[in-house]
């Protein structure tokens, strides 16, 4: 480029001819810097910015396929797919993965077999990478409804927000609504010695993890038969009365995992 004697100034042209991508860069800086080999003559040179037109990506979001997995399966591989939100980076993403988390309802180690940590790469210029780990679930006779299983993401990477999903652990076993009570025996003859009823209580449909406490009431004031008239007053569930209740009054336990409970 030359400055004409006399001038103050001079022109020249080159062509620049931009590259199309699909990472977020953000914009880039091209240097335009220049020489000259007259003594004392100090060239400042200036730059030409290149404008991105991608959205740089500022997070990540988990997902799963399948995003469920019935409690009688056998182990299952589940793939977690990591995907930025925007553009591609110009280096590969590292995403560690985590499976099941303290306040999940199904429970690791129980519910399922505890699952390692791994780690997801989404690739330099790739919008999204995928992992997959096995799913062991447990098999048991407990109506607990769907459960979940919690699938989170950290990242060294400076500002980049890993948003996790849940995978769920569908149950195969009817909920329990209602508990029905029977007794044996059925019938008692007025001439009888005292006689000894044993009362079920049984649950309609699977067992529930935890104990289930039936309080028994024995006579109502509706009945034909007369309390203290009929039949001696005190009839209780032998020794499993509380204090402070009428002794006609008792609990029958429901075990966990158990469908039905007496007392004798």
């Amino acid at each position: 480029m030359t400055i004409g004697a006399g001038a103050t100034s001079g022109t020249g042209t080159f062509t620049l001819t931009p590259t199309q991508d699909t990472v977020g860069e953000g914009d880039e800086a091209i240097s335009v810097e220049g020489t000259t080999t007259i003594p004392g003559l100090v060239v400042t040179g200036t730059a030409l910015t290149l404008t991105d037109d991608e959205t740089i990506s500022t997070g990540v979001t988990l997902s799963v396929n399948p995003t469920s997995v019935g409690e009688s399966a056998s182990a299952t591989a589940v793939t977690v797919t990591a995907t930025l939100h925007g553009a591609a980076r110009g280096s590969a993403t590292a995403v560690t993965v985590a499976v099941g988390y303290t306040g999940d309802s199904a429970t690791e180690g129980t519910d399922y077999q505890t699952v390692s940590d791994f780690t997801v790469t989404i690739g330099a210029g790739a919008p999204s990478g995928t992992g997959t780990f096995t799913l062991t679930p447990t098999q048991d006779t407990v109506g607990e409804g769907d459960e979940a299983i919690s699938v989170e993401g950290t990242t060294t990477i400076p500002g980049l927000v890993v948003t996790g999903t849940a995978l769920t652990l569908t149950d195969d076993e009817t909920v329990s609504t209602a508990v029905t009570l029977s007794v044996n025996p059925t019938s008692v003859g007025e001439a009888d010695a005292a006689t000894a009823v044993v009362v079920t209580a049984a649950l309609h449909g699977a067992a529930r993890g935890s104990a289930t406490a039936v309080t028994v009431a024995v006579g109502d004031t509706g009945d034909s038969a007369t309390e203290g008239t009929d039949y001696a007053d005190g009839v209780g569930l032998h020794g499993d009365d509380r204090g402070g209740r009428d002794e006609r009054d008792g609990d029958v336990h429901l075990d966990a995992d158990a469908g039905h409970g007496g007392r004798g």
